[in-house]
């Protein structure tokens, strides 16, 4: 699998390398089910061109589960996901892998932590390291990860290579 870092500085404009996959069947976007207010999923929402409402109806039922949800009406398809607050899960990673393979997803740009002021880095390396695993079987090639910071990530998944 292709694990791309886009360093992205907090620009919105990282999401026009992403249109070529709008219209593929295979495309998904992620995004944390907390869109009220101005914050980073809701901007994506908007500049996708997706509908608000739609994704903030489900958000209660996502965030109450503690699981994903997905939806594949939309153009991109979306996935929400829990609110972690750095806490993520293993469940909750290998639920939303079981979504992205039950839904034929090839290639997915993964939202959750751009723009953040901290990171949640035990999270972060607990989802690469999934993400590598040998013996991980997923219909995902190819996952773009949007990060303010390229080198801490980068360096994360080296350690987890290293290790």
């Amino acid at each position: 699998m292709l694990i791309k870092f886009r360093d992205t500085n907090g620009d919105f404009k990282i999401i026009d390398n992403y249109k070529d996959y709008q219209n593929n069947p295979t495309f998904a976007i992620s995004v944390t089910a907390n869109t009220r207010g101005f914050l980073p999923a809701r901007s994506y929402i908007s500049m996708y061109g997706l509908n608000l409402d739609k994704i903030q109806n489900i958000e209660d039922q996502c965030n109450d589960s503690n699981k994903c949800i997905f939806i594949g009406d939309t153009e991109p398809k979306v996935i929400v996901v829990p609110h972690t607050k750095g806490k993520v899960s293993q469940d909750t990673i290998d639920n939303f892998l079981h979504i992205i393979s039950c839904n034929k997803i090839e290639a997915l740009h993964f939202t959750h932590y751009n723009w953040l002021l901290t990171f949640p880095e035990e999270e972060i390396r607990l989802l690469l390291k999934t993400l590598i695993a040998p013996k991980l079987i997923t219909s995902l090639k190819e996952i773009y990860i949007d990060t303010p910071d390229l080198l801490m990530f980068e360096r994360i998944l080296n350690d987890i290579r290293a290790s």
